[in-house]
């Protein structure tokens, strides 16, 4: 004990560190601190929901850690502890991923991902606008003059 507060280390202790009044306070102690614990502990997990097993063979998707995009489709070989699943892709390769990246896919699985789609669809027009028939181009009536450095 120094300056009344016990030392956290290897040195040996004076019996008066045992007293039972110091052992009261030192068990008041761990009792705040477990239940601040188990409070904070309370606060992080009251929105969490747990997400339904997938089983061996199931077809799941897999959610790419840097693009966060579900594009690689494969089927559930192994099932590890805390929620961690064993996945092979189509080609051959097995991946360890915990259930939070994992989806579950339909049944039709393919090996590659849908190729997105040409250039010329994507800009379809889909408001109506006044055809140009109707209306006539209308032209600036601002009179155009040269700069003077061009004037000789």
């Amino acid at each position: 004990m120094l300056y009344g507060r016990s030392l956290r280390t290897a040195v040996p202790a004076h019996r008066r560190a045992f007293a039972p009044e110091w052992q009261a306070a030192d068990e008041e102690c761990d009792a705040k601190l477990s239940a601040g614990m188990e409070k904070a502990e309370w606060y992080y997990n009251r929105s969490s929901r747990a997400l339904p097993p997938l089983r061996v063979g199931t077809p799941v998707r897999i959610q790419d850690c840097k693009s966060h995009r579900w594009n690689k489709q494969g089927v559930v070989v192994g099932v590890g502890k805390h929620r961690a699943y064993h996945v092979q892709v189509a080609s051959g390769r097995i991946f360890w991923k915990n259930r939070r990246y994992l989806r579950p896919a339909p049944a039709s699985t393919s090996a590659e991902p849908q190729a997105a789609p040409p250039v010329g669809d994507r800009r379809k027009v889909r408001f109506s606008s006044p055809s140009p028939a109707t209306q006539p181009q209308r032209r600036s009536l601002r009179e155009r003059r040269r700069p003077d450095r061009f004037i000789p």
